[in-house]
């Protein structure tokens, strides 16, 4: 079926027929992303887990500002298999069969799926009807490809806040394998706020922290980081919000 690709001309015939793009609806994008390095292949049969992101970005964000990024950390490309736009359309950064650096020590056995936004104070994005539609379409044909899997947030296999207290319940309901209805969860937060979740403070007394190891404070624990520059722009936590790095 080729269909899904009449606007996309410039996206070669070969990807079609690879074992990893053939998911109705999902846009191959992953050949727009150049990268002179690539992700390890691994074992499908011990993947079980779904591991749901956001980017703790602006709503707008594209696919290219998170891989660049990423390959700034000295990472191959972009870190999740598969984006969700805020109008639903669906992307495929990075075949199912790599071992992408999107979740520390469950890399190995997890796909990868992001959505851009900021769904967690102090921003409170919410995601739209379609974001979730998408997820929970995506959901279900990666599971009828590949076998029933757990569906979490990333805050579930590692210490940090993503996706957001605003699209977490929602990830909760697609693992009980109910359709999630923008409205059906009462959320917390749904406006801008002023809560500030990292402060960054120097081990020394010194006006330029650059010249100090810096330290970070994040949801109430600390951690060692040589520059906030890697994960901070215009006091906006980015991509996932805690210091983690690589972790295989």
């Amino acid at each position: 079926d080729f269909q899904r690709f009449s606007n996309h001309q410039s996206i070669s015939r070969r990807y079609v027929l690879k074992e990893n793009v053939n998911l109705p609806g999902v846009e191959y994008y992953a050949d727009r992303l150049t990268s002179d390095k690539k992700y390890d292949k691994r074992d499908m049969n011990k993947v079980d887990t779904i591991i749901v992101h956001h980017t703790a970005g602006p709503k707008s964000q594209s696919p290219e500002s998170v891989h660049n990024y990423h390959k700034g950390k000295g990472w191959p490309r972009a870190a999740y298999h598969f984006w969700i736009d805020e109008d639903g359309r669906v992307l495929q950064l990075n075949d199912v069969d790599t071992k992408t650096y999107h979740a520390g020590k469950s890399n190995s056995r997890s796909i990868g799926i992001v959505l851009p936004g900021y769904f967690h104070p102090p921003k409170n994005h919410v995601p739209s009807q379609e974001q979730l539609d998408s997820l929970y379409n995506l959901v279900n044909q990666l599971e009828s490809k590949y076998g029933s899997k757990n569906v979490v947030g990333h805050r579930d296999v590692s210490s940090t806040s993503c996706p957001g207290d605003n699209l977490y319940p929602y990830v909760e309901m697609i693992n009980r394998g109910q359709k999630p209805v923008l409205g059906d969860v009462e959320l917390e937060n749904t406006g801008d706020s002023e809560e500030k979740l990292v402060t960054y403070y120097s081990d020394e007394s010194k006006s330029d922290v650059s010249d100090t190891p810096l330290f970070v404070t994040y949801m109430g624990k600390e951690y060692e980081r040589p520059s906030p520059s890697e994960f901070v722009e215009d006091d906006v936590i980015l991509f996932d919000g805690m210091p983690q790095g690589r972790m295989d």
